[in-house]
């Protein structure tokens, strides 16, 4: 009865996809995803299984040809000659095993079971792709015991039995090597898929994504357009040819892509998130966010929308609202590293850096070779006075990315802190080597040499930053300090009332005290 009850369930399941909907389990009709341009319904799906169930009991013994994604016509009439054949085929193997339940239980079994197990996909339920050699795994067990019994029966003798199925063995163990090499990587099995069936849009898209992951950008545009110029209308060809624009920071091109798949398909919120990226990268924030939201419409739980909207808001000055975003991104997705890095990011720009460091080990825990992660992580803990944690974190993410420029300027602070000079020096030296245009770094490098009265140097270094980025109101104040040293008191006013004038709040009292010096 447990064992009844057990399958009982397990027959439930398809209907259950289906809401219990008879009507639609058995007259759906939908686009073909086995023969471009075709539509199929319960009836025409249930004739094309005439010829599909012999292609797999073919491959069963001649595993060659063997395809992901056949192109496959569907069948229309019973009386077509090969569908006819089929069904001729199939009704004579069934009434066999029927016909020797009791004289050849074993083989029965096989025979049966193996119609048992196709039951459910190769009948009338309809499925878009009328074919898929993986439909085979479970009804391949009772026709391979079928198989064996019977060559039993026909060698009659143990070692020509045990002979014949050790060369099977050696045969097919041979042709499952030498086909998973096709299976070594989305390359080779695309590019196969792509030569056995030529007019399969989906092969030169998937070999496009292939090649794009790859970073083999020219080699996927050719993909991409090849699927394209076969399908002109294909939402798949255009989104993925978007997302490889987009990696190659060609906005414009990513979004005419983009906005083409919505005008075919106004109804798949990936293609809005993807636009909204363009945007965001753009640093176009409304635009990008009313695409987010418009996303977010169509499908709630899209756990990257929410963290990219996240982003976004935190740009806009919204944090509140970013961070609500990202909580909503994780509740989705708990697991979902790029929104708890993003959280962290928000944590650390809201001064609540234990709640960074939480996310940051998250993130760590999983993704632990991130470079990025441990120097924010870095950050946090030295806004917490940690420094011993912050400088691992630090050496951490240099050992990671030896040219993180970053992390060396970070790693100075540290050293700056605890009174090693040299060594800070050393890192900024470092950080601006790597990046000449690195405000910060020279920057701390004046905090430095003022610290070690070395005047001129600091005001070479305070006048690069300042080059660099002219409403520096702090370093401005900086070479304040380092002028009224060198008893330039003119010169130290006049960069005290810029700093004052950028909105430094301490840079007024200097400037009154600097006045009485005259």
């Amino acid at each position: 009865m447990f064992f009844l009850g057990g399958l009982l369930v397990l027959f439930l399941i398809i209907p259950a996809m289906y809401m219990f909907n008879v009507k639609e389990i058995l007259s759906f009709h939908n686009t073909s995803g086995s023969f471009h341009g075709e539509h199929i319904n319960s009836r025409t799906y249930f004739l094309t299984q005439m010829r599909v169930i012999p292609t797999y009991i073919r491959l069963f013994f001649f595993p060659f040809g063997q395809n992901l994604l056949y192109d496959f016509k569907i069948s229309h009439s019973l009386l077509e000659p090969k569908t006819f054949a089929g069904f001729l085929f199939l009704s004579g193997l069934f009434l066999l095993g029927w016909k020797i339940r009791r004289r050849q239980p074993l083989i029965s079994f096989g025979i049966l079971w193996f119609f048992l197990a196709l039951s459910v996909e190769s009948s009338f339920i309809m499925i878009r792709h009328v074919i898929f050699e993986h439909r085979c795994y479970l009804p391949s067990v009772g026709f391979l015991l079928a198989w064996v019994v019977f060559l039993r029966i026909v060698t009659k003798n143990t070692f020509k039995w045990a002979v014949v199925c050790l060369l099977m063995v050696a045969g097919f163990s041979y042709l499952t090597v030498e086909r998973n090499k096709v299976w070594q990587d989305d390359i080779s099995l695309w590019s196969d898929v792509r030569a056995k069936s030529p007019n399969k849009t989906r092969a030169f898209v998937n070999l496009g994504i292939a090649y794009t992951e790859r970073e083999e950008y020219t080699k996927a545009l050719e993909a991409f357009k090849a699927g394209l110029t076969m399908n002109p209308q294909s939402i798949l060809c255009y989104n993925n040819r978007g997302i490889l624009f987009l990696k190659q920071y060609l906005f414009d091109l990513a979004l005419a892509d983009f906005n083409k798949a919505i005008s075919i398909n106004p109804d798949v919120a990936e293609f809005y998130n993807n636009r909204g990226d363009v945007f965001r990268f753009e640093e176009h924030f409304p635009e990008a966010l009313k695409d987010y939201d418009h996303a977010l419409d169509l499908n709630p739980k899209m756990e990257r929308t929410l963290s990219n909207r996240g982003v976004v808001l935190t740009k806009m000055g919204r944090k509140k609202e970013a961070l609500e975003s990202f909580n909503q991104s994780i509740a989705v997705s708990p697991y979902f590293a790029e929104a708890h890095l993003n959280r962290a990011n928000l944590y650390g720009q809201l001064g609540q850096y234990k709640k960074a460091i939480a996310d940051y080990d998250f993130v760590l825990k999983y993704n632990p070779h991130m470079a990025e992660v441990y120097n924010n992580r870095g950050n946090a803990y030295r806004m917490l006075h940690a420094f011993s944690e912050a400088l691992r974190d630090y050496n951490t993410a240099i050992d990671l990315r030896p040219n993180y420029a970053q992390a060396y300027n970070n790693r100075g602070i540290i050293y700056k802190e605890r009174n090693h000079f040299a060594l800070a020096l050393a890192n900024y030296n470092r950080a601006i080597a790597l990046n000449p245009a690195y405000t910060s770094a020279y920057s701390n490098r004046g905090n430095v040499y003022q610290l070690l009265r070395q005047g001129q140097k600091a005001l070479a270094d305070y006048t690069k930053a300042l080059s660099l980025d002219p409403r520096a109101k702090i370093i401005y104040y900086n070479r304040a300090l380092v002028h009224a040293a060198l008893k330039e008191i003119d010169l130290a006013i006049g960069d005290a009332r810029r700093s004052a004038a950028l909105g430094y709040g301490p840079a007024n009292k200097l400037v009154q005290r600097l006045q009485t010096l005259k």
